[in-house]
């Protein structure tokens, strides 16, 4: 466990121990004088159903998903019946506990669940168990399959209070920033499923927007489009160009300028290059210009990221742009256009890798210039809505790390 030593300062009846300052009515000591881990049984495989007749079984996956529901119709030992609120553990690859919620079930081998000893609170024991389990599944290293045992778990030392009052204070108080989160999540997923919708209407037509006439609709190559619209391939408005080669050796861990390759593309870089070498590529060679949508040729296929104007460079074929002088189609257009797109294959398989002719026989549908703008304006405002709840979720969720480190350790009193 990690040693993290708090400043008596913050709490005014306090003790130094090996694993920081805690307040001096805390404890220091393995979770098993406040809970035991029961492990799942291995319920047969024969008695499986997926018909919903039985008693729900709780497996690993169960804990992340409800997409692949099996239940057991066999006999079982009542022990083993989880309800609303046990506290459960993975004890297979990700360790991190959640509060059950699903209603009566089964524990499955390799599910684990948190027995609450002397009239603790199985919540406050949820919250006091995140981070150590995290720091116990980080530690095992990224090539060692991740297994976990009741042991494991009862050895693990942690300081905690056993003032029922206070559990229960510090565990209302982080299930309410819980709630908070899940609720900013819940309405993030649904500006996003508003945002896909939306472009699905405005890119095809089926929507028009207030100024712009609603036409008849007619047949084309890629569907039924507005009869005032026009169809071209990104061949007959453009040219595919990408960045000059950059091999390994001429990259550094540091340096003057980002270089993004297909696995650090619309995240942070891990290669750089010089400044020399960039202004002279830049000059020499092609580059985007600032709006620029960048497309992932291999990797991720169709991923879009807007070039932002700033210095860094790309690495070539894996990362490609159409360019044209704007007549046809508008990049802020284009960049939403891409993002509706299906790269699949005319057999339907999808496509591993795009190559030079997969973008530029792609057909399009173009709306007037001004409609384009129009469209692009109101996507972006939705984008801006997504990035302004993305930030209040990150805070949020920064704010309960904050909060954990304070109550967890009895920094900051409750009761």
């Amino acid at each position: 466990m990690e040693r993290r030593t708090l400043m008596s300062l913050d709490i005014p009846d306090c003790q130094k121990t090996e694993y920081g300052t805690i307040p001096s009515d805390w404890l220091i000591g393995e979770l098993r004088n406040i809970l035991a881990f029961q492990c799942g049984a291995p319920f047969a495989s024969l008695h499986f159903r997926k018909d919903g007749i039985g008693v729900r079984l709780i497996r690993n996956r169960d804990l992340k998903s409800n997409d692949d529901i099996v239940s057991y119709d066999g006999i079982y030992e009542p022990n083993y019946v989880v309800k609303n609120g046990d506290v459960l553990v993975s004890m297979d690859g990700d360790f991190i506990p959640c509060c059950w919620n699903n209603g009566e079930a089964l524990l499955n081998q390799r599910v684990g669940r948190v027995l609450p000893k002397g009239g603790n609170l199985a919540k406050y024991l949820y919250y006091i168990l995140v981070t150590p389990l995290r720091r116990k599944q980080e530690g095992t290293g990224a090539t060692t399959v991740k297994h976990l045992s009741h042991s494991d778990v009862e050895k693990l030392l942690v300081p905690y209070t056993l003032n029922i009052q206070e559990q229960r204070a510090i565990a209302t108080a982080l299930s309410d920033v819980d709630a908070l989160i899940e609720a900013k999540r819940v309405l993030l997923e649904k500006k996003r499923a508003i945002k896909q919708g939306t472009m699905q209407e405005l890119l095809t037509g089926k929507l028009r927007l207030p100024g712009f006439p609603v036409t008849p609709m007619k047949h084309t190559e890629i569907g039924v489009l507005p009869e005032d619209w026009e169809v071209k391939t990104l061949g007959e408005i453009g040219v595919v160009k990408m960045c000059k080669r950059i091999f390994k050796h001429e990259t550094s861990a540091e340096g003057d300028v980002p270089f993004f390759k297909i696995g650090t593309f619309g995240q942070q870089p891990d290669a750089y290059i010089s400044r020399e070498k960039f202004n002279v590529y830049r000059s020499l060679y092609p580059y985007p210009q600032k709006g620029t949508p960048l497309i992932s040729a291999a990797g991720t296929i169709g991923r879009v990221v807007v070039y932002d104007g700033q210095d860094a460079y790309y690495q070539d074929s894996n990362i490609v742009w159409l360019e044209h002088e704007e007549k046809d189609i508008l990049n802020a257009f284009l960049r939403y256009y891409y993002s509706v797109i299906n790269w699949v294959t005319e057999t339907g398989s999808a496509i591993t890798r795009l190559y030079n002719n997969n973008i530029l026989s792609l057909q399009v549908a173009l709306p007037t210039m001004k409609e384009q703008a129009a469209i692009a304006s109101v996507l972006a405002d939705i984008d801006s809505e997504i990035a302004t709840l993305e930030q209040a979720l990150e805070k949020l969720v920064d704010l309960k790390q904050g909060m954990m480190q304070n109550l967890l350790t009895g920094r900051i009193r409750l009761v």
